[in-house]
């Protein structure tokens, strides 16, 4: 069963409420996997008791009456029952940060983990044993 229509909330006020819009596109679910298509292209997140994976796919548009590109979203949840939450309320927030900042940051995460690998580091302190006055190894 498909939901019909989507809950935006936007990341400003107007006269001292939150600024949400309804948009109408088709949310699909498959076991623990829901996907929608916006018109723009926003980092997103959802309610959930725990963790997803969102990713981002750029399309063109195929309806004939206008050119352009959507942007399908995809949201893998660990839990199903998260995702089966999510289809029957579905409301996302956009976020204030651009893809880019994403994108950025993926490239830190990947050098940080490839100079790990070369020097054989871990992020971890090395914990010294020490012996207490009885005799007894502490950490």
């Amino acid at each position: 069963m498909a939901v019909e229509c989507i809950t935006v909330c936007f990341p400003f006020k107007l006269q001292s409420t939150e600024f949400k819009s309804q948009y109408p596109t088709p949310v699909l679910r498959q076991e623990g996997t829901v996907a929608f298509t916006l018109p723009f292209n926003a980092l997103i997140n959802v309610s959930s008791e725990k963790s997803y994976t969102v990713s981002y796919t750029k399309k063109q548009k195929n309806d004939g009456t206008e050119a352009g590109f959507i942007y399908q979203i995809i949201i893998d949840f660990t839990s199903i029952n998260d995702a089966i939450d999510f289809c029957s309320n579905p409301i996302i927030h956009v976020s204030y940060n651009e893809v880019s900042d994403l994108s950025s940051l993926d490239k830190k995460l990947e050098e940080a983990s490839d100079l790990l690998e070369k020097t054989g580091q871990s992020w971890r302190k090395k914990r010294k044993a020490e012996t207490d006055e009885d005799g007894y190894f502490t950490a």
